[in-house]
This record gives structure tokens, C-alpha cells and sequence, in this order.
């Protein structure tokens, strides 16, 4: 499992009732927005907006190719999926 600085983690202080999302948090860590990802994994922005608000679990199709793009495992965007896959 890959981790995050501390700092990335806790920027939801500022103003925000809840954590980001772990998608959101990795997005925006590799500097891309929500389009790019999108464009780079085939899945639509839509979605990807849908995912980081927590509406929904992804196929797992969708998860994987999110993990690829960000260079991350499944199980660090969503735990409940599960760990080792890439």
C-alpha cells in the first residue's frame, strides 16, 4: 500500500466537515484534475465526480484502471475492495 504525506491527508481541516475522499486526495497529489483523469483512464468525469463524493462503489473495472493511472493499488482508493491489485 502506498501513502500519502500527512500534509495531503489532513487538508480537510481547512473549512471542511469531512475527510476527502482517498480518490480525490490521490488525484490531486499527481497533480491532475478530474478531466485528465478521466481522459487518461477511460472513465468518464461524471464518474469520477460521482466516486470522489462517495456516491457509489466503482465496477471493479473502473477501480483498477483509476489505481493504474494514479499508480496506486485498489484497496488505497477504496479499502473495502480489497488489497494487492493494481
Amino acid at each position: 500500500m502506498n501513502y500519502l504525506p500527512h500534509s495531503r491527508t489532513r487538508s480537510y481541516a481547512n473549512g471542511r466537515t469531512t475527510p476527502p475522499s482517498p480518490l480525490r486526495v490521490w488525484r490531486t497529489a499527481v497533480g491532475l484534475t478530474q478531466a485528465e483523469l478521466g481522459r487518461l483512464s477511460g472513465v468518464s468525469r461524471g464518474r469520477i465526480i460521482a466516486l470522489e463524493r462517495s456516491r457509489g462503489k466503482p465496477r471493479r473495472s473502473t477501480a483498477l484502471a483509476l489505481a493504474a493511472v494514479l499508480d496506486c493499488e485498489v484497496a488505497d482508493l477504496w479499502p473495502e475492495l480489497g488489497a494487492g491489485e493494481r
